[in-house]
């Protein structure tokens, strides 16, 4: 990934992507919860997506 600069800039493309996925989505559940137990519902939907975006770039970037 190193040497294919375009690769690069398209990952980085991706990603910053998909960050503003997981923070629309998350402040949609945000939104729907409600009451006390928000942040947690809020935090948990961060912590999900990451988990799952992080394996999914370990997958992608095994050779």
């Amino acid at each position: 990934m190193a040497k294919n600069p375009t690769a690069k800039a398209k990952l980085l493309k991706a990603q910053r992507a998909w960050i503003a996925f997981r923070d629309a989505d998350c402040a949609a559940i945000l939104a729907v919860s409600g009451g006390a137990i928000a942040p947690i519902y809020f935090q948990s939907c961060y912590l999900d997506h990451t988990t799952r975006r992080a394996a999914a770039l370990e997958d992608f970037l095994k050779p």
